[in-house]
């Protein structure tokens, strides 16, 4: 079932919004986006597997907490602790503890912690030294942790011998972005806000939700159409 376009319009639209400043436009065309995604989701075809849902479920949680972030500030910690489900969803969908435990995991897990730990390195001093921040540090060091999870789960998919190569590639590149994505808010959150930081973290957070919606659908059924 077609229907792709619809929200890959509204990001844009979204994104145009960023960068005008429309501040009340985004609020309704950013939580537009998810919704819209895990419409098409819902309504492609499903060969059985509970994989698919368990996706959808780990949507909604990133859906919540897009609506939280839109908020004041003080709601920072429900946006992200709706996040964090949302990854230990995902963590669950893309099945991790299915992987055989060999030398090319190894190193995997040792590329994507390496990375975790150097973004946690980087953010918790910026935590500690600002008042306002401090009470974050340990949630975010748990998000940080399994958002390294999530991304180690998604690119383990690349050799699990039951998901088709096209949905493990798509999978991977979008979690890759979600990672990038967080780096990027967390950046300009805590450490120094830079120009084009919403468009760059909107951005990079759309494709990696519709990357892997696709990959997901990939798996569902082997046919569908944008």
């Amino acid at each position: 079932m077609g229907g792709l376009w619809i929200p890959i319009v509204f990001a844009a639209l979204d994104l145009i919004a960023v960068l005008q400043k429309k501040i009340r436009l985004q609020y309704l065309s950013k939580p537009v986006v998810m919704v819209s995604l895990i419409i098409w989701l819902i309504l492609q075809p499903d060969n059985g597997w509970l994989i698919g849902w368990y996706f959808i479920v780990g949507q909604v949680f990133c859906l919540l907490g897009d609506i939280l972030l839109t908020f004041p500030r003080r709601f920072f910690l429900f946006g992200l602790s709706s996040f964090l489900v949302g990854h230990l969803v995902y963590i669950f969908c893309f099945q991790l503890w299915n992987v055989e435990l060999t030398s090319w995991f190894i190193l995997l897990v040792l590329a994507v912690f390496s990375f975790g730990f150097v973004y946690i390195g980087r953010i918790v001093p910026y935590l500690k030294i600002n008042r306002g921040t401090r009470r974050l540090t340990a949630l975010v060091v748990i998000y940080s942790i399994i958002l390294s999870l999530m991304l180690l789960s998604a690119i383990s998919t690349l050799i699990q011998p039951h998901w088709p190569h096209s949905s493990s590639v798509l999978i991977s590149v979008g979690a890759i972005l979600f990672f990038a994505s967080d780096c990027l808010l967390a950046y300009d959150r805590f450490v120094e806000s830079y120009r084009f930081a919403r468009f760059l973290v909107r951005s990079t957070y759309y494709m990696a939700q519709i990357l892997m919606s696709v990959g997901i659908a990939y798996f569902m059924t082997s046919s569908f159409s944008i």
